[in-house]
């Protein structure tokens, strides 16, 4: 595993639900760590729903097993932008997983 091409740091964030007393609940999230990822790839797309058209984006980053990471977690690209964990798919013969994401707030 090669460490040169993880040049962006990524502050992972763990989804946390607290219920009110009204029973309403209610998701925050708790920095977990910083860490460093490699971005694999960006892309960009257009979304047409109810006449409208959207923006969407996703994002792919590679960091290394070691960290604890699940989907419905957020991250945080330092200097950048905030999104969602899709899915997290695990490369056991590289000890790395692939994030994907997609932006949280295009």
């Amino acid at each position: 595993m090669r460490a040169g091409p993880m040049t962006i740091k990524l502050k992972l964030m763990q989804p946390v639900t607290t219920t009110n007393r009204y029973g309403e609940a209610h998701t925050s999230y708790k920095h977990v760590r910083t860490i460093w990822a490699e971005q694999v790839k960006m892309s960009g797309s257009r979304q047409e729903q109810v006449a409208e058209h959207f923006a969407s984006y996703a994002a792919l980053f590679r960091i290394r097993s070691a960290h604890p990471v699940r989907e419905h977690w957020q991250v945080e690209q330092l200097g950048g932008y905030l999104y969602n964990v899709e899915a997290v798919e695990p490369n056991t013969r590289r000890g790395m997983l692939t994030l994907i994401c997609s932006r949280a707030n295009p």
